[in-house]
């Protein structure tokens, strides 16, 4: 159902007069009048089309999946916390800057109207139902019906329309009545109305009622004093009051425009927008103290000033989502909010920023723009375009019309020797003023042309191959000059610094400009999100490389003093773009961020600070900026949607506002605890203004904290979010974000503190949260106390327990010392039976192997003396044999069995030593040498063995060969041989690899090898 389909009034009622009566009329003055209606309507239609606006205000669309609701949307309100409230066709929407909250309805009926309280409570007004939400300790809201309290006969009163609450009382405006309801006493009641009710509205604690006779003033329970004309002013169909100051009454009808009131008599608004209201159907106002804005049903919104003057016009044209619109609002910032048949859109109208045509619009993306012959070129990504200047701010829209031969790309316009040029993709053109144009070359595309000081025959042009000369008419390519040619400026010597893949260079031409010499001023950085950029400002070349600018000084040369960049953001930034207009102003766009420093004409001193007109991403052409003065503070920029217009003045104005006003603020709305293993308990801190004290239990000392700006501070964009607590600690941040988090909380007192910041850093009003982590159990007072008296009580038992337990011990303790000496006695008793068993052990086995020993040498002497009496029998055998010989005169062979004789005495020698039981005994004296030897290396013989024990005996080898019976010479070979067998290389010691397997000599062996060598020297002497 619409409202704008429900009521049928007086269609032949009087349209226009400065005081409206209600004295009767007759048929004459009923058809003058007609042709008065007719006439004028004529005019004013013919009229209609010269009063919109060309400069478009932007408007934010928040569309039906954006608020997941219904279609339509009938009401908008604030409430204290500057929180939206729109009244949903599925129940009341809550928009508090960052997210949608819908709240249905006991009936789920289409919500018509609502209306906010300071406390937080928003009165609701549907098909048979009325009633009111209010927060709850979480801060959602829950819905209390008041007219399911009512009897079932009076259940029936249509849909409300109006709310309006005057001391302690509810009224609901019906078409056919008006409900009342005590908020002291829950009583209610029923005023009648004489004919069907219109609007309604609340001044200077008076409800006005406007129903199809006229507009009358509510008393009691009665609908008294008629409003002197306001009978006129019924029969054209009110459909809307609004008040304003709470000094006049606006009134808003179908079919008769708009009148004021001041509650006494009526008077006739007229506007210049009466014929667009009229042709599209009025539905909707809104007033505040600078602009009224009428809702109509085909044509979206007509705003003007208040007066009624210079009216804009927003629909689907322009940013609106829909041009039927049900509801109008202007928010406390002075923003204006639409309710629309599908979706909800704010017109930001105290924004700096003005398009010069809608995005639907087929002009594209805006790239440069020139004012020539009081005519305004645009290019753009689609083409050329041209159109009369100055503007008429009277014509419908923005029209413009193509330039024949520039379709395409358009890169940059430049005006040179009175010709304006146009940089195209296909080409450089000069445009005529007769809208001709005429190509310089069509041979490749051009970026931009610049003219060069002192000199009016030669310009210098970058094109897609190259840097050209430009004189004559003609282009000649300029030698030695870099290919890139996108972005480069001249300075006041003419050199040109040009931006390209190797870095900054510049140019230094010759007298003809037809060869350059090139010099890299600054290298390009490696990184690919360094960029580079060449600007100029007061004739000054400035360089942005990176993250650093640097701007040129008398001699043209680059300086790391800040200069003139002291009037923008300084060296330490990358600048996109930096112009400064006719009137001293000094724009530049930085980080996002349009800014501009304001000068004073009259002293010529700049402000001690910028001001910042635009902060907003995807919203300029990067690579491609462009800017141009328009005058009065305002300049004209390109954009991705077409071309703005950015007004400091109304911006500044804004903000002079602003700090002079209450000022944004943003809110925190809830408070929920995080802690594993929790509840998610919720603390609702939301515009309510009736906070209590939040005390945390311990257990719950992790916390995340949800804050946000209200719908209309579009240019917070960034929070600083400062925690302090315990110790004067303070924990400071800045986020995006919506929600900060804390975390184990230690007990004590805190305050979160949270501003919002715009892009140049400045911060919103503060809002504070206070709340209170208790300690643990065990930290709390009556805890203490407890611990206190068990401490004392613990002491005083712990003090008896200690003296009974002291004496059991030293009692304990004598007895045990007296067992623990007849113990030791025992163990020392035990230990020296112990220890002369040992003694008794030791010397036996000392006396038994000097026995072994002993019994060892009898036998080996008995052995020794056996084999010496042989021997010895055999050699006098042997002689006696040798003389029998020479008694035969047997020279020969005595002389050989002498020989044999001298072979028999040298073996015999060498073999009187018994080595197995040498040995045996060698092994025992010296920890097993001889079987470690035997086991380490197998293949050892016995010859080698006698010699790796005269070695570790330390012998020479003069000294090992007569005991061995060889000469030294065949002791070398012998070491030789068994060095190679062993692997050992030159500078290995043959001696120490020995030692390493049985250890040196006991001088029981060298005593035992001495007796060898003494036996063997007496055999020898005996022989």
């Amino acid at each position: 159902m619409n409202r704008y389909t429900r009521r049928k009034d007086n269609v032949n009622a009087p349209l226009f007069r400065q005081k409206a009566t209600s004295h009767p009329k007759t048929l004459i003055m009923h058809l003058k009048q007609t042709v008065a209606i007719i006439a004028l309507t004529i005019v004013l239609l013919s009229q209609s089309h010269m009063a919109w606006a060309v400069w478009q205000l932007p408007v934010i669309n928040y569309t039906q999946s954006d608020y997941n609701a219904g279609t339509q949307n009938w009401n908008i309100e604030q409430n204290a916390q500057d929180w939206l409230y729109v009244a949903n066709k599925y129940g009341l929407l809550e928009y508090d800057g960052s997210r949608w909250n819908l709240y249905g309805l006991t009936n789920k009926s289409p919500l018509f109207t609502i209306h906010c309280e300071t406390d937080g409570t928003v009165f609701c007004g549907a098909t048979n139902e009325y009633g009111f939400f209010s927060p709850n300790e979480q801060g959602m809201l829950i819905y209390n019906s008041l007219s399911a309290h009512l009897p079932t006969e009076q259940r029936n009163f249509g849909d409300v329309w109006k709310i309006h609450v005057l001391k302690g009382i509810a009224y609901f405006e019906t078409r056919n009545c008006i409900m009342t309801y005590s908020l002291r006493d829950s009583t209610s009641r029923r005023i009648e109305s004489p004919s069907n009710i219109t609007a309604s509205v609340l001044m200077n604690n008076n409800i006005y009622v406007a129903n199809s006779e006229g507009i009358y003033c509510l008393r009691g329970d009665e609908l008294t004093n008629c409003i002197e004309g306001s009978a006129e002013v019924a029969h054209h169909g009110i459909r809307q009051m609004v008040m304003l100051n709470n000094k006049h009454i606006y009134i808003g009808t179908e079919r008769g425009g708009l009148f004021v009131t001041d509650g006494k008599e009526v008077h006739r608004l007229k506007t210049e927008a009466d014929a667009y209201i009229g042709e599209n159907m009025f539905f909707c106002l809104a007033v505040n103290e600078t602009h009224i804005a009428v809702g109509t049903v085909t044509g979206g919104v007509a705003m003007m000033d208040i007066d009624g003057t210079n009216p804009r016009y927003i629909n689907v044209d322009n940013g609106l989502q829909n041009n039927t619109v049900l509801s109008v609002y202007f928010d406390r910032n002075g923003e204006l909010w639409c309710g629309l048949d599908q979706g909800v859109d704010m017109v930001q109208v105290s924004s700096a920023i003005s398009q010069l045509y809608a995005p639907k619009a087929p002009y594209g993306t805006g790239y440069a723009a020139l004012i020539c012959n009081n005519k305004l070129y645009i290019g753009t990504n689609r083409g050329l375009y041209v159109a009369q200047w100055p503007l008429d701010n009277k014509e419908t829209i923005f029209s413009a019309e193509a330039v024949e031969g520039c379709k395409g790309q358009v890169w940059s316009l430049a005006l040179w020797n009175g010709d304006l040029y146009c940089c195209h993709d296909r080409g450089l053109f000069i445009v005529r003023p007769n809208g001709k144009i005429e190509a310089v070359s069509s041979n490749e595309g051009f970026w931009q042309l610049r003219g060069l000081q002192g000199r009016t025959d030669v310009a210098v042009v970058g094109g897609y191959n190259g840097i050209y000369k430009l004189q004559g008419g003609k282009l000649t390519n300029i030698e030695n000059a870099p290919k890139q040619a996108k972005t480069f400026e001249l300075d006041s010597s003419n050199r040109v610094w040009i931006s390209t893949n190797r870095g900054i260079e510049r140019l230094t031409m010759n007298s003809e400009f037809t060869r350059c010499a090139n010099e890299l001023l600054l290298k390009g950085s490696e990184d690919p999100q360094d960029y580079q950029n060449i600007l100029k400002l007061d004739g000054r070349i400035v360089v942005s490389h990176g993250k650093k600018s640097y701007i040129t000084d008398d001699s043209n040369n680059l300086s790391n003093d800040e200069g003139l960049l002291t009037l923008c953001d300084g060296n330490n930034t990358f600048y996109d773009l930096i112009v400064k207009d006719d009137d001293g102003y000094v724009w530049w766009i930085a980080n996002n961020a349009l800014k501009v420093r304001k000068i004073n004409k009259r002293t010529g001193q700049y402000d001690t600070r910028s001001t910042q007109v635009l902060h907003k991403q995807n919203f300029y052409v990067y690579g491609f900026m462009n800017a141009m003065t328009m005058g009065n503070g305002q300049l004209c920029i390109n954009s991705v949607q077409g071309f703005a217009r950015a007004d400091a003045e109304k911006i500044i104005a804004n903000q002079k506002s602003a700090n002079g006003g209450q000022g944004i603020r943003p809110f925190i709305r809830q408070m929920t605890v995080i802690n594993e293993g929790s509840d998610g308990e919720k603390y609702g801190i939301a515009g309510i203004g009736r906070q209590t004290k939040i005390e945390l239990p311990y257990e719950s000392n992790s916390v995340r904290i949800t804050f946000g700006c209200p719908p209309m501070s579009v240019e917070m964009n960034r929070f600083a979010c400062t925690l302090s607590g315990n110790n004067d600690t303070e924990i400071k941040e800045e986020t995006t974000a919506n929600a900060k988090e804390y975390t184990f909380l230690s007990p004590g007192k805190y305050t979160f503190r949270v501003e919002g910041m715009r892009a140049d850093g400045s911060l919103s009003l503060p809002t504070e949260l206070t709340f209170y982590v208790l300690p643990p159990w065990y930290q709390t007072w009556w805890a203490h106390t407890l611990m206190v008296l068990a401490a004392l009580s613990l002491l005083a038992l712990g003090f008896q327990l200690t003296r009974r337990h002291y004496r059991k011990t030293r009692e304990q303790l004598a007895k045990r010392k007296e067992q623990e000496m007849q113990e030791q006695q025992r163990d020392f008793a035990r230990q020296a039976l112990e220890r002369d068993k040992e003694i008794l052990r030791l010397q036996n086995a000392k006396i038994e192997d000097e026995l072994k020993s002993k019994g060892e040498e009898l036998s080996q002497m008995m052995l020794n003396t056996i084999s010496r009496n042989e021997f010895i029998t055999k050699i006098k055998r042997d002689v006696q044999r040798v003389q029998e010989d020479l008694q035969s005169n047997e020279v020969g062979i005595a002389t050989k069995r002498l020989q044999q004789l001298q072979v028999r005495l040298s073996k015999e020698a060498d073999t009187r030593i018994n080595w197995d039981t040498f040995e045996r005994n060698f092994d025992r004296v010296n920890d097993l040498f001889m079987s470690k030897l035997q086991a380490r290396f197998t293949w050892i013989s016995a010859n080698e063995k006698r010699l790796c024990v005269y070695i570790v005996m330390g012998l020479m080898n003069k000294e090992i060969a007569p005991l061995m019976n060889i000469t030294v010479r065949g002791v070398e070979m012998l070491r030789y041989r068994m060095r190679k067998k062993m692997e050992l290389q030159r500078e290995d010691d043959l001696e120490q690899l020995l030692q390493s397997v049985g250890g040196s000599i006991s001088m029981d062996s060298k005593a035992l090898i001495a007796s060898m060598n003494a036996d063997r020297k007496t055999n020898n002497d005996d022989n």
